[in-house]
């Protein structure tokens, strides 16, 4: 499943579009979505600092998904987002639940 957007406005870089529009996304991950080949504009791959015009359409490959798969299945390799316990704490886990996971 590939989801997409449609651009509404002119000017907008595409790193900030994907951390406006994809949930938990930071411009670290968008980068690297961007990077890897995994977000298209208009059926293209573009780097994260592509200016996109109004009408582009903006793609966001299963690849994603599969990636979070990978993460689940594999918690210790290395990936392009976040992981741990600062990321759960800015989305807003209690840190005393927080206290009861095992250090790594």
């Amino acid at each position: 499943m590939t989801h997409s957007w449609v651009n509404e406005t002119d000017g907008l870089r595409l790193d900030l579009f994907l951390v406006k529009h994809v949930p938990d996304c930071g411009r670290r991950l968008a980068a690297a979505l961007c990077d890897d080949g995994i977000v298209r504009v208009n059926g293209a791959a573009k780097r994260p600092g592509t200016v996109l015009r109004m009408g582009d359409r903006i793609e966001l490959e299963q690849k994603v998904k599969d990636m979070y798969e990978q993460v689940a299945r594999d918690p210790f390799g290395e990936f392009h987002f976040e992981l741990g316990r600062a990321l759960a704490e800015r989305l807003g886990y209690m840190k005393t639940d927080l206290d009861r996971i095992p250090r790594e």
